[in-house]
């Protein structure tokens, strides 16, 4: 179904057992993902600007207007064939920062230590929303009872159960909590993880001094209302004890031995190439330092 059309979808062939998913707009960090060596294909749903500006790095595309998981549903409905052959599918907001090979590594970890769910440990220059998903500078890894619905990377029969019951009227806030409702005792105990040295940067919105895409399409007040609706209809409960670790992850490869040693210069390493978030940082304090908001 391959075309020259600009507005039509690009529909190539699986090459990989692995697939990330992106719905996205003209501030992403798309290109980041691909640059370099990398054993997963790319599908990008993209929801504004020109028809263009990410399908040449796509192996798949098409443009649809919406939020990350009402797209994706639409993409299991229109070709859900073509999403068979993966074992894993990484569903990533298009403004997180990661490499090619990190998103690698992180299908590999979910293989090798049989997991079902996971996630990148958040870095302290960006968005933490909840403190289980920090990246903990000493550990490779946690089981927890919470991956954020900014970066879940599914095995694919997670995200088929999830897909199969899910409900595109509840676009982005409580979407985490209802596919962990779907998973069985077992896998909520051993198969759901932080991977923190493997970690990445979820860009704060303020810092960025514009309104997120999300929240017009979808404003939070708005969300809550919406999500508390499901989860009364749904019998969706909080676990008990709230978002926190289960224990440690310990690694029982060279690779993941040498991504643990690692994992202090990649952080440095990102700290000293985003020294944008610095310069916001000053311009905000200098905001409120003037216009005198406190």
């Amino acid at each position: 179904m391959a075309s020259d059309d600009r507005n039509s979808p690009k529909i190539g062939v699986p090459s990989s057992p692995y697939l990330v998913y992106t719905s996205a707009g003209h501030r992403s960090n798309i290109k980041k993902w691909v640059t370099g060596k990398k054993n997963f294909d790319l599908w990008v749903t993209q929801y504004e600007g020109e028809s263009d500006y990410h399908r040449s790095v796509a192996d798949f595309y098409n443009e649809r207007k919406g939020g990350k998981y009402p797209n994706l549903h639409d993409i299991y409905n229109r070709w859900g064939e073509l999403l068979t052959p993966y074992r894993a599918i990484f569903v990533l907001d298009d403004d997180i920062e990661l490499s090619a090979s990190q998103i690698s590594q992180l299908f590999r970890i979910l293989e090798r230590y049989k997991l079902v769910l996971l996630q990148p440990g958040f870095l302290s220059i960006g968005k933490i929303s909840h403190e289980v998903t920090k990246a903990n500078h000493f550990r490779f890894a946690r089981l927890t009872n919470f991956v954020e619905n900014c970066v879940p990377m599914f095995s694919k029969p997670i995200l088929d159960r999830f897909m199969a019951t899910y409900d595109p009227g509840l676009i982005a806030f409580g979407t985490d909590w209802w596919y962990l409702h779907l998973l069985t005792d077992e896998e909520r105990e051993t198969g759901v993880a932080v991977i923190d040295s493997v970690p990445c940067v979820n860009p704060d919105e303020w810092l960025e001094q514009k309104p997120r895409k999300i929240d017009q399409v979808e404003p939070v007040n708005k969300g809550i209302e919406i999500w508390q609706e499901f989860k009364r209809e749904r019998g969706i409960e909080m676990p008990p004890g709230g978002v926190r670790s289960l224990g440690l992850l310990s690694p029982t490869a060279l690779e993941d031995w040498l991504t643990l040693i690692s994992a202090p210069l990649i952080r440095c390493k990102t700290f000293l190439f985003y020294p944008h978030y610095f310069m916001r940082l000053k311009r905000f304090y200098w905001d409120i330092h003037r216009r005198k908001i406190f």
